[in-house]
């Protein structure tokens, strides 16, 4: 099992979200995966930065939705129960993959 994630990094993470800080927040995210591997709480957020990644780059827009797909799936997978812990974490997750197909459909389509 994961370590716990104290809550000050959970909240430190959150409020960088809150305050669309993302690209500090993706450097702050990876460091803490390193710290804490495979943990859900982390891992998720990391999905989401990704995501919010694909507008502030353009450029990257496709590897960051990739990278969010790829670790949502992961999550999906790994703890496909984990709703019994916080309930709405996998209807996040369901909700997630369907705003990166959308997305991903879209990057792919509207491509030159």
């Amino acid at each position: 099992m994961a370590e716990e994630v104290p809550q000050e990094v959970l909240a430190k993470a959150d409020s960088m979200d809150d305050n669309k800080e993302f690209v500090a927040l993706y450097d702050f995210l990876h460091e803490q995966a390193k710290a804490y591997p495979d943990n859900f709480e982390i891992m998720w957020r990391i999905a989401r930065v990704n995501f919010d990644m694909s507008s502030e780059k353009p450029a990257q827009k496709k590897e960051y939705i990739l990278t969010s797909f790829a670790i949502t799936e992961k999550l999906l997978v790994l703890q496909p129960d984990h709703c019994t812990f916080i309930p709405s974490s996998n209807l996040i997750c369901h909700a997630t993959i369907t705003a990166f197909r959308a997305r991903f459909i879209w990057c792919r389509d509207s491509s030159p």
